[in-house]
């Protein structure tokens, strides 16, 4: 299992807690047995003041993974190795875009 990104993924000010974050991310996912992608760094549309803009934040697919149970652990699991200075968001459950938003919120 790897790190993969969809080819419309920008990377552009990447802030070095969010590669930190993706490196244990993609552990998480290969122990689940899945890839982890990434489906949006500081590319398209986001909401006013979003984290995305200043390369604190990125989506991780999770709708890939078909076993709703390992969704959830997954998503489990990130929120514990993060920390409190990350935000991790599951969005749209059970939707075909469903998603971790993982976001940076410190200095």
């Amino acid at each position: 299992m790897s790190l993969r990104w969809k080819d419309s993924v920008r990377f552009d000010k990447l802030h070095g807690a969010i590669v930190l974050a993706l490196m244990r991310a993609e552990r998480i996912f290969e122990d689940a047995g899945e890839d982890c992608w990434i489906t949006s760094g500081n590319d398209s549309e986001h909401m006013v003041g979003s984290k995305h803009y200043d390369g604190r934040a990125v989506d991780l697919r999770l709708h890939h993974i078909t076993n709703t149970a390992t969704r959830t652990l997954v998503v489990s699991r990130l929120r514990a190795a993060l920390g409190p200075e990350y935000t991790l968001l599951h969005e749209d459950p059970g939707k075909p875009d469903e998603h971790a938003h993982l976001q940076f919120n410190g200095v």
